[in-house]
């Protein structure tokens, strides 16, 4: 076990020479999650992340700006996420334009918000993958196909009920 335990931490320290953010080994922390699994994770303190760096600021300031910082990159890197959103606008125009209800608005904005939320889990769980699985592994595809069907239900889902809700409104406007 001791040997299996040298080798895997052989291997992600070549791995975690540079990291895509240009962090350098000695800012990583080694934790090992039991004998023969040893991961290397970024240094968590607040503030340590691009995008998300206010310092001065209380906890609540600074969750918030991580929290934007996290949803910019979704939006910025991530096609699929913009595809979502120009859905989502589609569909609440056509909402204002067959003057949906009350209540017909947010089953729409929860659903399209759903969607766009399990795309968001889609691209951390990816991200977490990869970060762990640097080279390809049968688990590892599992793992994000698992998290890509997720997507489609939740937009299959939605494509359902916005059939259901504007379906009736839309016929009855032609």
């Amino acid at each position: 076990m001791i040997a299996v335990k040298k080798i895997f931490t052989a291997k992600i320290a070549k791995v975690a020479k540079k990291d895509k953010i240009g962090n350098s080994p000695g800012k990583n922390q080694e934790i090992r999650l039991w004998p023969g699994i040893v991961l290397l994770f970024r240094d968590l303190r607040v503030g340590r992340w691009p995008g998300c760096d206010v310092k001065g600021k209380t906890p609540i300031h600074r969750s918030f700006a991580c929290a934007f910082a996290g949803l910019f990159y979704f939006l910025r890197t991530q096609r699929h996420a913009r595809v979502h959103v120009a859905a989502g606008i589609v569909v609440f125009a056509a909402a204002a334009w067959v003057h949906a209800s009350r209540p017909d608005w947010a089953i729409l904005i929860l659903t399209v918000g759903m969607v766009l939320s399990a795309e968001a889990v889609n691209t951390a769980i990816e991200a977490v993958v990869d970060l762990a699985s640097p080279e390809t592994h049968p688990i590892a595809r599992i793992a994000k196909d698992v998290a890509a069907a997720a997507v489609l239900i939740a937009a299959i889902a939605a494509t359902a009920v916005g059939g259901l809700i504007l379906g009736p409104l839309l016929w009855a406007r032609f």
